[in-house]
């Protein structure tokens, strides 16, 4: 199971950074982001729009200046930094992809999202997960979100590849289908 992605792998980043270790323990929590609210993807990119589907939670895409990632994030890789913002600018696209390191079961996770954004973040407060910092399988699974969303890819089609690319490995999180 700790194949693709090296599933919750120790990180040699890590080790190297004893005192941000200890710091990464504290899930933190009073970052401040403010941001617009959108029913769908206010941001233009094509196949992310959900017209129609209420889920009773908010969409907020913020920009790259306005993310303030919590210490453990900008401590860590680029890779991770990147999946942190995209997860928060596109919650969008992210709320409809499942994650399949096994958070649906340990973490409670509902999608890939959770693995970076609090299912308790509101539009005037994001709340951090910890988890993706600590995680490739999920930064790589935002990180293929990302690129896919970035070619033009259909919200089924980007879905449909991640499915097809991590569900090999285990069950995935209980994730709604997107509309469409």
């Amino acid at each position: 199971m700790k194949d693709r992605g090296q599933h919750h792998s120790e990180v040699n980043w890590l080790t190297t950074l004893s005192g941000i270790a200890a710091a990464a323990t504290v899930l933190i929590v009073g970052e401040v982001v403010v941001f617009a609210l959108g029913g769908g993807s206010d941001s233009g990119a094509p196949g992310v729009d959900a017209p129609g589907v209420d889920d009773n939670s908010a969409v907020a895409i913020v920009d790259d200046d306005s993310v303030a990632l919590p210490d453990y994030a900008m401590a860590a890789p680029q890779s991770v930094r990147e999946a942190y913002v995209f997860a928060a600018q596109r919650p969008d696209v992210m709320r409809w992809i499942p994650c399949y390191c096994g958070c649906g079961g340990h973490s409670g996770h509902k999608s890939a999202l959770n693995c970076f954004v609090s299912e308790d973040s509101t539009p005037a407060q994001i709340e951090w997960d910890e988890h993706g910092a600590w995680c490739d399988m999920c930064v790589n699974i935002v990180l293929d979100s990302k690129s896919m969303t970035a070619d033009g890819k259909s919200l089924m089609d980007v879905r449909t590849s991640i499915d097809d690319s991590y569900s090999y490995i285990g069950p995935g999180t209980d994730t709604l289908m997107p509309p469409g």
